[in-house]
């Protein structure tokens, strides 16, 4: 099984080709637009693993943007005693909901010039 795990925004996700994530909101996302992330940490495939320092040259992932969904209602409050204060906040974030199409890599180990290994491939 191939994965990958990949920074988008904030936060960091684990990827496969045909999964469906909620992802935080990007503005700027359009519904059926593509979108490409380089920010992938990490690909798996089988038995190989590619880790990047931090993020692997040349892997990207393909994304299509499914549309925005709300979250679940989260309820914040605040309470002092003997002081007859209390205040109750609510909000229900939004998320948008992304397909991964693909997931493209670029598997060639590259040195520096102090012969030190930048991208390293792993077989277990």
């Amino acid at each position: 099984m191939k994965f990958a795990i990949v920074k988008i925004g904030k936060s960091q996700y684990k990827v496969a080709e045909g999964d469906q994530l909620l992802i935080d909101y990007i503005s700027s996302a359009k519904e059926g637009e593509k979108r490409q992330e380089s920010n992938v940490l990490l690909i798996a495939n089988n038995s190989d693993l590619l880790l990047g320092k931090p993020y692997i040259e040349g892997a990207k992932i393909d994304l299509k943007v499914l549309g925005e969904k709300k979250g679940t209602k989260i309820r914040v409050s605040t309470y002092k005693a003997k002081a007859r204060q209390r205040k109750t906040v609510g909000l229900r974030p939004i998320y948008t909901q992304v397909l991964v199409e693909k997931i493209s890599e670029n598997l060639k180990t590259k040195i520096n010039k102090k012969d030190q290994v930048k991208e390293k491939k792993i077989t277990f």
